[in-house]
């Protein structure tokens, strides 16, 4: 698995999409038996998108990219319609002057970190003065994404502007998925399974 970093598309919704919380597990295994479980430190997201109302464009669409992304194994940015878009959001410090995301509103606000790798459109404030580049970003704090904020320390106000992307991998059975986007089949098939993609952490 590899970080393919091409924005899976945006695709209007009628239905609403499903987001959940899974607290998953590491399974450890000698190659015959499991003899270790370890609960991971972070939850992850995954989510439920339904195609049945998708246009054949739309669905070509989707079906073309998952294609591309040898077959569904890569993992890719995913554009969450009410979590990527952040005004605001308050930074938590890590470290001197390095300050890491928080997700910007929801049940969860402040204490699931974003987990990306696109940093390009973001912009942050110090103690609310003018909206400043981050300098310089990096993964550490176990794959947590900080960015260095020069001139801060951990008193300092540090909010963030901008679009994140959630790193995420298709969680549906590939050739399942897509035999549903395919627009040439009978309309029986148009309506099975939503496409599901789940959060990765530490693969990009």
């Amino acid at each position: 698995m590899a970080f393919d970093n091409v924005v899976f598309p945006v695709v209007p919704l009628i239905h609403d999409l499903q987001r959940t919380t899974i607290d998953p597990v590491q399974v450890f295994s000698n190659g015959t038996y499991e003899y270790r479980v370890r609960r991971q430190r972070q939850e992850k997201f995954s989510w439920a998108i339904p195609g049945q109302t998708m246009s054949n464009e739309q669905k070509e669409s989707v079906r073309t990219f998952l294609q591309e992304r040898l077959s569904g194994s890569n993992t890719f940015p995913y554009i969450d319609p009410e979590l990527s878009y952040m005004t605001d959001g308050l930074m938590t410090h890590y470290s001197g002057t390095q300050f890491y995301f928080n997700l910007p509103n929801g049940a969860n606000a402040g204490t699931h970190p974003l987990f990306t790798s696109d940093f390009s459109s973001l912009t942050v404030t110090v103690d609310g003065g003018l909206p400043i580049a981050p300098t310089s970003t990096g993964v550490v704090n176990n794959t947590i994404p900080v960015i260095d904020v020069p001139g801060t320390n951990a008193g300092s106000v540090v909010r963030v502007s901008g679009t994140v992307y959630f790193v995420v991998r298709l969680d549906s059975a590939f050739n399942e998925t897509i035999l549903a986007l395919d627009c040439t089949n009978t309309p029986t098939y148009h309506s099975v399974s939503p496409i599901r993609l789940m959060e990765v952490y530490g693969e990009f």
